[in-house]
């Protein structure tokens, strides 16, 4: 993955189950997180000769701001496995590290969006 000018949620999510993940786990994982208000979706794309997915969030509620220390909080209170809490907590621990430090900001103010 060459991601050198950043990496897009939905786009990431898109290519890995053109890639082969099921998006059974997609969902079931969102599920385990315990929040609700919106739906995911996917559909079928292109761009000019390129077939691929389209991922989506589509919001149906108004969502509280999400900054790093709700969502490691999130995570750690989901119902995903012990590992995949790990990996998943260390993930955003990373991404909140990088965002941190470009934006010059403290880590706890960090926002994903």
């Amino acid at each position: 993955m060459d991601a050198f000018s950043g990496a897009a949620g939905d786009m990431t999510i898109a290519a890995l189950v053109d890639l082969g993940v099921p998006f059974g786990v997609v969902q079931d994982s969102v599920a385990a997180l315990g929040i609700g208000g919106f739906a995911l979706e996917l559909k079928r794309a292109r761009g000019g000769a390129i077939g691929g997915s389209k991922f989506d969030v589509v919001v149906a509620a108004a969502q509280p701001d999400r900054r790093y220390r709700a969502i490691d909080d999130l995570l750690a209170a989901s119902e995903l496995s012990e590992s995949v809490k790990l990996l998943a907590r260390r993930i955003f621990l990373r991404l909140a590290e990088a965002e941190s430090e470009v934006h010059r900001m403290a880590l706890d103010e960090v926002a994903f969006h």
